[in-house]
């Protein structure tokens, strides 16, 4: 929950820096929205990250958790996408 927190944080910042009037919309949009200001590489990449955090976020009978591998995956990958958004 809490990178899913962070990475949703750092882009709610991005816009706030590239177009402030996009942080109204929802988290959805916000990524829609990424591809036209970050590129298609970086929205693609932030987009199934927040998928599969979001996913991992609520609990589902027939699935495993998230093993701590995956989570350390997904820590990088949260901190790679911030930097990369910082960086833009």
């Amino acid at each position: 929950m809490l990178l899913r927190l962070s990475l949703e944080q750092g882009l709610r910042e991005y816009f706030q820096r590239v177009r402030p009037e996009l942080n109204t919309c929802t988290m959805l949009e916000r990524m829609l929205c990424l591809e036209a200001y970050a590129g298609p590489g970086l929205a693609r990449q932030c987009a199934t990250l927040w998928s599969g955090l979001s996913q991992a976020c609520h609990y589902h009978a027939y699935e495993l958790s998230p093993t701590p591998s995956e989570l350390g995956r997904w820590r990088e990958e949260v901190e790679m996408v911030l930097n990369l958004l910082n960086a833009s």
